[in-house]
């Protein structure tokens, strides 16, 4: 009996081989459930995650770029505001102003018989020939404001308090143009050639100094007369006329009495008169004031730090801008600055790595404002040890004129501007 029991119990090699495969088919389905599955899962989700960062790094250069071209951008942005405002007072300061036209005086040799300022008043600036049309010119300077706040992303502007803005309903509704306005009544008394001295310092001053009327009348001692004089002050985005504002009113300016004649008279009805203030002749003093050189171009070069690009290259008296170009590189910028002749007309052209103008790549007509060319180039001292910008300017003058190129303000170790003259005469000075 016990021997067929056992008999029974006995596998054979077959049923081994089966309950094997099943053991082994059981073990690959727990695995597969309980281990597989999760690992899946987690391969997966870091495949994922791989090509999501992948993607990342790829676009990196992309967006180095894009952002590169955005600051540039700022940059660029800046540049215009800043000129348009540049002529304008910060802030109306009587005091600074009076001292001011006092200065002129004296240098002028014009004897002030008497002064009134009114009261500095905001005004809103309105096209008096269009005030009743529905469409209202736009502001250039604000257009520039506006762009700006949109490149930044709305942001608040580095040294500038947030000021809450006003919302309105109305879609018609525009901001319009302010600024601070102050008059200024002069009575004087001098010479033709004084008078026209004390105007042309008036004209030449570094704030733009309206002269809104004038009214004189001419005898045996001289020309004597009044003039209205308009200052005009509006909200500036950067603190760039610390000389202006930063003044110390308890320092002695001027003299004690601003309406006394500080010249003595040239003996012997000689036309030559002696400042007191200076103990120079009204000849000197001419020779001193005589016009400044009449630049052709101008050139900026900034460090990567500033608010503005690292290299400006312009045309003179293009407030538009029109004709600049740019560039906002950490290192060493190309440039090249082409003068060309043909016949009795002269052309010029310039490019950066970026930019180049005329866009179309040819050269541009224009007449020299003297005998000779003259460009004026604004350079900044080394902020740092990794100041590193700068530029290597090529200039080909291919003319029969020579080029006067004036560097101001250049660091004196390690200099931003690097001329390389490229044939014609070239003369750098460096100041």
């Amino acid at each position: 009996m016990q021997n067929k029991i056992s008999d029974k119990l006995k596998i054979s090699e077959k049923e081994k081989i089966l309950l094997i495969i099943v053991g082994i088919l059981a073990l690959v389905v727990l695995y597969y459930q309980f281990s597989f599955t999760k690992q899946s899962e987690k391969i997966k989700a870091l495949s994922d995650q791989r090509t999501e960062l992948q993607e990342k790094v790829d676009s990196l250069p992309r967006l180095k770029i894009k952002n590169e071209k955005r600051k540039k951008e700022i940059k660029i942005v800046n540049a215009n505001i800043y000129d348009s405002s540049s002529t304008f007072f910060p802030e109306i300061i009587q005091e600074k102003i009076i001292t001011t036209l006092d200065d002129m005086i004296n240098k002028c040799n014009v004897q002030c018989n008497s002064m009134s300022a009114s009261e500095p008043v905001t005004e809103t600036f309105k096209d008096e020939d269009k005030k009743d049309s529905k469409e209202k010119e736009k502001n250039p300077l604000e257009d520039l404001v506006n762009k700006y706040n949109d490149l930044e992303g709305n942001t608040s502007v580095k040294g500038r308090e947030d000021k809450p803005k006003k919302t309105s309903n109305s879609k018609d509704e525009k901001s319009e143009p302010m600024a601070t306005h102050l008059s200024i009544t002069v009575n004087f008394t001098g010479s033709y050639a004084n008078v026209l001295k004390f105007i042309d310092e008036i004209k030449g001053f570094y704030k733009r100094i309206v002269i809104s009327n004038i009214n004189f009348a001419v005898d045996e001692k001289g020309i004597s007369g009044n003039m209205v004089l308009d200052f005009y002050a509006i909200p500036k985005i950067y603190n760039d006329d610390t000389e202006y504002t930063q003044w110390n009113f308890a320092d002695e300016y001027g003299r004690v009495d601003v309406f006394k004649y500080n010249g003595q008279p040239a003996q012997n009805g000689d036309a030559t008169a002696v400042d007191n203030a200076t103990n120079t002749t009204s000849e000197e003093t001419f020779e001193s004031s005589k016009p400044q050189k009449q630049y052709d171009f101008y050139c900026s070069l900034k460090p990567i730090s500033s608010d503005l690009p690292t290299v400006m290259i312009g045309k003179a008296k293009d407030q538009e801008r029109k004709t600049y170009v740019y560039a906002d590189n950490d290192g060493i910028e190309d440039v090249e600055i082409y003068l060309v002749q043909k016949g009795n007309k002269y052309f010029y052209r310039y490019k950066t790595k970026g930019e180049q103008y005329p866009k179309n790549g040819k050269e541009q007509e224009f007449t020299p404002n003297s005998k000779e060319f003259n460009m004026k180039i604004y350079s900044t001292s080394r902020n740092s040890k990794n100041d590193k910008a700068g530029a290597n300017i090529k200039i080909y003058n291919k003319t029969n004129l020579k080029l006067n190129v004036d560097v101001q303000g250049d660091d004196k170790e390690r200099p931003r501007v690097n001329i390389i003259k490229q044939g014609g005469t070239i003369n750098v000075s460096k100041f």
